[in-house]
């Protein structure tokens, strides 16, 4: 934990990549990888019927906040739609949401985003429609967050992923190209991932505790 901190206080290019392991503490299931298969429809609509309402950001959510607040964490990826990142109160400029968000909307020719509202337009200024922003299998990911990831993650000296088994692609080769790349990998999940090998540093332990005590750390 000492050599995370380290790393990470010490860092000038902070990325960070999560998955649907940093949410289980928020009480959602662990819906990973319900984009990596047809086979997955049930899981999927399961995951889309989730009163997000009542679902709040954990204490992991929000030490990604401080490493923000810190000028430390540069970019966050997310493979999450539950909208935690933005409302524990990180700025919408430095996260790439690569799967979509269940409060937003987004024009399917331009990829401008809209709240989901019920007065939100069903046409785009640019004359494009406007879908739900949620990635289903078989659909490509949205080309600006995705180019996003991978500029921001070549950039990266630290590269912190958090709740993943980084099996749905092309997302879980980030980690690699940000290793390739001279970066620090340090991998916080409960289960292997397939990138265990490649880690600098490994945690498998809740994302909250290992978070907090890097933190304390630094």
């Amino acid at each position: 934990m000492d050599l995370a901190s380290k790393w990470i206080k010490n860092s000038k290019f902070l990325v960070a990549f999560t998955g649907a392991g940093i949410s289980t503490e928020s009480g959602l299931p662990d819906y990973r990888g319900i984009w990596s298969s047809k086979t997955n429809k049930v899981t999927l609509y399961n995951a889309l019927s989730v009163n997000w309402k009542n679902v709040k950001p954990n204490d992991a959510h929000i030490a990604l906040v401080k490493l923000q607040e810190l000028n430390l964490l540069k970019f966050l990826i997310s493979q999450n739609i539950d909208n935690l990142h933005l409302t524990s109160g990180i700025h919408d400029e430095i996260i790439a949401e690569l799967h979509g968000n269940v409060t937003l909307t987004r024009c399917q020719q331009c990829g401008k985003k809209y709240a989901k509202t019920w007065d939100r337009p069903n046409k785009c200024f640019c004359g494009g429609s406007i879908k739900s922003s949620i990635i289903k299998f078989g659909d490509e990911l949205p080309k600006e967050e995705l180019d996003k990831s991978f500029n921001h993650t070549k950039l990266a000296d630290v590269f912190l992923m958090v709740g993943s088994s980084l099996i749905t692609q092309p997302a879980g080769s980030l980690p690699r190209i940000a290793k390739r790349n001279g970066a620090k990998l340090i991998l916080v999940n409960r289960g292997d991932t397939v990138l265990d090998r490649l880690a600098d540093l490994r945690f498998n332990e809740n994302a909250s505790k290992v978070l907090n005590e890097i933190l304390k750390k630094i």
